[in-house]
């Protein structure tokens, strides 16, 4: 009998703690999108807004602006498109390496166009330093 006791207290901590290995992101924290082709193209649309600052004697909790972020799967040498417009013209986009460097020539951008360099999960930021903006991020698989 306490073998099976045993037993079902191994198989629990298995599954709590896949469960807390598998969620990745803690609670709170604003989602990561993945960037998913159909047919070679991935179509995203959202908000974003800039930051502002609280008034002397407003709340202690202002906004702390919004932006989108998302994540590319990528391989070496793939290359792709990134067409943004917005509403305002204001919104912008980054695309960064799997170490979060900046990639040459791909930050503050509305297109970009290149080929990746390494293998990797590339986060890409929507964001605003402007004004509050409708937008939609087409990626193309080229």
């Amino acid at each position: 009998m306490n073998f099976v006791i045993v037993r079902v207290l191994i198989l629990s901590a298995f599954v709590i703690a896949g469960t807390l290995f598998c969620y990745g992101q803690s609670a709170g924290a604003p989602p990561i999108y993945p960037i998913k082709f159909y047919r070679g193209v991935f179509v995203w649309k959202g908000t974003v807004h800039p930051v502002y600052p609280c008034p002397e004697n407003g709340p202690t909790e202002c906004g702390n602006g919004s932006s989108t972020s998302l994540s590319l799967a990528g391989a070496k040498g793939m290359r792709v498109r990134f067409v943004l417009t917005s509403d305002t013209g204001d919104a912008v986009f980054s695309v960064l390496l799997p170490n979060r460097e900046m990639m040459k020539a791909s930050t503050s951008r509305t297109s970009w166009t290149g080929t990746l360099p390494v293998n990797g999960d590339f986060p890409v930021y929507v964001y605003t330093n402007k004004s509050f903006s409708r937008y939609t991020l087409k990626v193309y698989l080229l």
